[in-house]
């Protein structure tokens, strides 16, 4: 499963773990995407934060 299918079936403020391209997993909160941008917030990541949907190499709902 690719990471947009994973990110389709999110909703607002699911917790998640992602791997960057140059990170350990970090745990946050989902909060929406649109194009080619995701947008997480909270635990590991200050305020809101966006990432480029390429950038991410793994994904796992907690």
């Amino acid at each position: 499963m690719d990471v947009m299918s994973i990110l389709r079936t999110l909703t607002p403020g699911s917790p998640v773990s992602v791997w960057f391209s140059n990170s350990n997993f970090l745990d946050t909160n989902f909060q929406f995407y649109k194009d080619n941008q995701v947008a997480f917030s909270g635990g590991d990541l200050s305020g809101l934060t966006y990432i480029n949907v390429g950038q991410i190499k793994a994904i796992r709902v907690r």
